[in-house]
């Protein structure tokens, strides 16, 4: 980043498992008087740019950094982590700054440096600099059976699209009981779909939809104790249910309703 990775509020927060290179800035808690909790675990932290520390905590804390590397300082005088006047408490676990000082802080705060060796938790493999968490190809499927376009469903909220939405996975089942494992998708676009009954997802079948604009509606008349959707899966036939919400405000009494 050109300013600072993550400004983090007067609240709870934990960051982990998170790759910094080359940002001017880590971390940054504004001043404050309040108690902040912020716990940051299993980072890597590499030459950062700016004047400042990677980590400027500005709140009273508690503050915990854990299993963190920070390397390639802009200046050896530069700490990887700075308290405020305010900070109280920091606590240090398996934190290393090789080439300058991990942590700078007023003698009023309480710092407790734990050695990992103490400790009963810890990542089971550590991230580096180079770590990547997101693949660099992801399995699409070939065939894409739409809701709306192939099943002819409204999604205006007000339909009863309960046969249209079966229909379709009824077809992606019979696709996939010939294809290739996550070959077929029956997709559900945008919309406001409302349903009567449960819908019976055999195993086999992707229901993907492209996000929380993606809502199954229980009507007010749904009827049905097995769930929203029935998911028949078989040994060795995976069902997989993405991107979907699901919308029991219209359901009255329905609304405990479980989803699957």
């Amino acid at each position: 980043s050109t300013v600072v990775d993550v400004i983090a509020s007067a609240h709870s927060n934990s960051i982990r498992r998170v790759i910094s290179v080359g940002s001017v800035a880590f971390v940054r808690v504004h001043p404050t008087s309040a108690s902040s909790e912020l716990k940051i675990s299993d980072c890597r932290v590499h030459n950062w740019t700016g004047e400042g520390p990677a980590i400027e905590f500005g709140a009273r804390g508690p503050l915990q950094v854990i299993d963190s590397i920070f390397t390639n300082p802009p200046t050896l005088a530069t700490p990887a982590i700075q308290l405020s006047e305010q900070a109280a408490s920091v606590v240090l676990s398996g934190t290393q700054a090789p080439g300058t000082k991990v942590i700078q802080a007023p003698s009023s705060a309480k710092i407790i440096d734990l050695p990992a060796v103490a400790r009963t938790t810890g990542p089971t493999s550590a991230v580096t600099s180079d770590t990547s968490f997101l693949k660099q190809q992801w399995p699409l499927p070939t065939i894409v059976i739409d809701a709306v376009k192939d099943y002819h469903a409204i999604g205006n909220g007000n339909a009863d699209d309960t046969s249209a939405l079966q229909g379709l996975i009824d077809a992606a089942a019979a696709k996939g009981a010939t294809s290739k494992a996550g070959a077929v998708a029956a997709y559900i676009p945008a919309g406001r779909f409302l349903i009567s009954k449960p819908l019976h997802v055999p195993g086999g079948v992707h229901l993907d939809g492209s996000g929380f604009g993606s809502q199954i509606m229980m009507s007010p008349t749904f009827a049905g104790d097995a769930g929203v959707i029935v998911a028949n899966g078989l040994e060795g036939h995976w069902t997989q249910l993405t991107n979907l919400a699901v919308d029991n405000s219209l359901s009255g009494w329905n609304s405990t309703q479980p989803l699957l």
